[in-house]
């Protein structure tokens, strides 16, 4: 427990400079796409929205890095029970059942109300976030989790989660690269670490 842990690789300062500047690279696209001959309003609110929240985080995490050192130190202290911790795999399993699961029913909706093309991403978006939202702060789990037999808890008292606590871990899930941070020895992606979760064994 005296070591400090390893950062993980979307840690990194280089690249947590990259995905600044992707971020950035993002909101001017974005912002530009409102004036385009062919525009996407829907797109471009999108990726206005995912890249403002990116940097608001990071902005956050500049100004305050206590914040993240505290939660550093709340995932050491919660290696006394590291055994009922999610595996990566069976995180990496759960995305994509629910992710599946998510798309299955896009395509359901798309179908049955003929949705335009062009708006079939804002569905895909909008319903991943009710999905998350609703399923773990109603039941703090998801379908792919319960498979597994994985639930949603708080770093800091292995107790159920608020709804502020879920809102901002759903949120999360829309930073760029989020699905890859959680593919370590210690699983615990942006979405966990940012909203004082993690995903344990039930």
């Amino acid at each position: 427990m005296g070591t400090k842990n390893k950062k993980g690789f979307l840690e990194q300062p280089i690249v947590r400079v990259l995905l600044t500047l992707l971020s950035i690279l993002l909101l001017i696209v974005g912002i530009f796409g409102f004036f385009a001959e062919d525009a996407n309003y829907i797109r471009s609110s999108l990726m206005i929205g995912i890249s403002l929240f990116y940097l608001i985080t990071e902005l956050t995490v500049l100004r305050n890095p206590k914040v993240i050192e505290q939660e550093e130190t709340e995932l050491d202290l919660s290696q006394i029970r590291i055994n009922e911790r999610a595996f990566w795999w069976q995180r990496l399993l759960t995305f994509v059942i629910d992710y599946i699961i998510c798309t299955f029913i896009t395509v359901i909706i798309v179908i049955y109300f003929n949705v335009a093309r062009n708006e079939i991403n804002f569905y895909f978006l909008a319903l991943i976030f009710i999905y998350y939202f609703f399923l773990e702060s109603f039941t703090y789990t998801t379908i792919g989790k319960l498979i597994f037999r994985l639930k949603v808890v708080e770093v800091r008292n292995w107790g159920n989660p608020g709804f502020s606590k879920i809102l901002i871990r759903t949120l999360c899930r829309f930073i760029p690269f989020d699905a890859f941070t959680f593919f370590s020895k210690k699983p615990a992606g942006w979405h966990d670490k940012l909203s004082g979760t993690v995903v344990i064994k039930k």
